[in-house]
């Protein structure tokens, strides 16, 4: 790209659309909030004899990490130690909770920082972009509960079946970096400004780096971008009638929630719609825990990003 490429750090670029129409973005409301709203107000205003269907896809925690701010001050100072030792922290308790083996080693961090070799001031700005990211999940956790409590005041809760699930591992870029690799050069040349004090703030444009994500995704190897666990494994919640209490080491993908869904809704597709036929398998029988896994050797699961494999 041609470094005298213009970019405007303040435009929202993004387009909006509800039925159809194009629609304004709520200026000045925190993304996060607007989407659960909306959720909230499709639960509330759909019949009770009507099925309902949801899907809310938050946009938080990737991007330009700006929460509000008075969730950013409520974290501050929340994440000071180092991101091995938070990673070291979050696998302990993992390992007391027995959803890791004591015995498995901890995979190498990559591109890991001599913390306390670095300089006082760029440690406080790396640490303020783990409290950033908290922010952003603490806002994230607050929404879907007010969604849940909303499909209990209307009688909806305890006949709807809840999947919740993460994306591809944690972002592991720095958009300062990203930046810089596509040719647009520094972010302070477009009047971004990431200082310590302006951080998540107006004006601000930073993710959180290579180290955090690894902390973000232990006990797995590495993050978004690779084939590895970090990379394509994601925590998965799934509640409502009918489903098994516990836990499931079940290999599942994303393309098994359609023929669940189907399944689970007793739905009939239109064979006349030309649709192509679910590539995944239901999960229903793990979930309800009539089985340990619908999986077999014979279907195997094949990755392939940017030259990384897995099989």
């Amino acid at each position: 790209m041609d470094q005298s490429a213009e970019w405007d750090n303040t435009a929202v670029t993004e387009s909006y659309v509800s039925n159809d129409p194009r629609v304004r973005y709520p200026e000045g409301e925190y993304s996060t909030d607007v989407f659960a709203g909306r959720m909230i107000e499709y639960i509330q205003t759909t019949p009770q004899e009507r099925p309902q269907f949801g899907y809310l896809a938050f946009t938080a925690p990737i991007g330009r990490f700006r929460p509000p701010q008075m969730i950013l001050r409520a974290t501050k100072d929340l994440r000071c130690q180092s991101a091995a030792e938070l990673r070291s922290a979050c696998i302990a308790r993992m390992q007391e909770l027995g959803l890791v083996d004591e015995q498995a080693p901890a995979p190498p961090m990559l591109g890991y920082w001599n913390w306390d070799g670095l300089p006082a001031e760029e440690r406080a700005s790396e640490a303020r972009k783990m409290e950033i990211y908290a922010a952003m999940v603490h806002r994230m956790d607050r929404a879907i509960g007010r969604v849940l409590d909303t499909l209990e005041a209307v009688g909806r809760l305890d006949n709807t079946l809840i999947v919740f699930l993460s994306d591809n591992g944690p972002d592991g870029s720095s958009s300062e970096e990203a930046m810089r690799i596509i040719g647009l050069g520094a972010p302070a040349r477009f009047g971004i400004d990431n200082s310590l004090g302006n951080l998540g703030a107006p004006g601000s444009f930073a993710g959180y780096g290579v180290n955090w994500p690894q902390a973000s995704a232990a006990s797995f190897n590495r993050f978004k971008g690779y084939t590895t666990e970090g990379g394509t494994r994601i925590p998965a919640i799934v509640s409502g009638p009918g489903i098994a209490a516990g836990r499931s080491n079940a290999l599942m993908h994303a393309t098994a929630l359609m023929p669940t869904l189907i399944e689970v809704a007793s739905a009939r597709r239109d064979v006349e719609t030309e649709l192509l036929e679910p590539s995944g398998l239901s999960m229903w029988p793990v979930f309800s825990g009539s089985r340990q896994n619908t999986r077999t050797p014979q279907h195997p699961l094949a990755y392939e990003f940017f030259g990384g494999g897995a099989l």
